[in-house]
């Protein structure tokens, strides 16, 4: 006789989903996971713009929630841009000498990336030479 939770042969079968009860979020649906992703990430923009951000760039699909909660909670300037590619070009024509500038953002996304052209943007003009981009000089974006 086979009960529930048992297989013929002895071996016991979990038929749930959340086995760890100290991650609120093992088991949850991916759907459900997006959603919840995408409202934190709302929820971000709105205190960032409530805590006097001048301009908040949101880079990605969740960073378009972000500059968008951003947009929705406070007198702050947005921008959305697509990718870490794109955000090279642009954000640097975006700032100001000057301007305090944090990038946050996952590694998966290659966020880190968007620094140097920061930094390439406002850094002391030098003098140019033959030999152009330094041998093992790191690439960005």
């Amino acid at each position: 006789e086979n009960t529930a939770g048992q297989a013929s042969s002895g071996t016991q079968i979990s038929d749930s989903t959340a086995s760890d009860d100290d991650d609120p979020l093992a088991g949850m649906d991916p759907e459900m996971l997006a959603q919840l992703a995408k409202a934190e990430a709302a929820a971000a923009g709105e205190e960032l713009a409530g805590a006097g951000v001048d301009l908040l760039v949101g880079v990605g699909e969740l960073g378009r929630y972000i500059a968008a909660g951003a947009a929705r909670g406070g007198k702050v300037a947005t921008e959305q841009i697509k990718s870490v590619q794109e955000a090279c070009l642009a954000v640097p024509a975006l700032i100001n000498r000057g301007d305090v500038v944090l990038v946050k953002g996952s590694r998966g996304m290659g966020m880190e990336q968007l620094v140097e052209p920061i930094r390439l943007a406002f850094a002391p003009a030098k003098r140019s030479t033959r030999a152009g981009r330094k041998r093992g000089a790191k690439r960005t974006c």
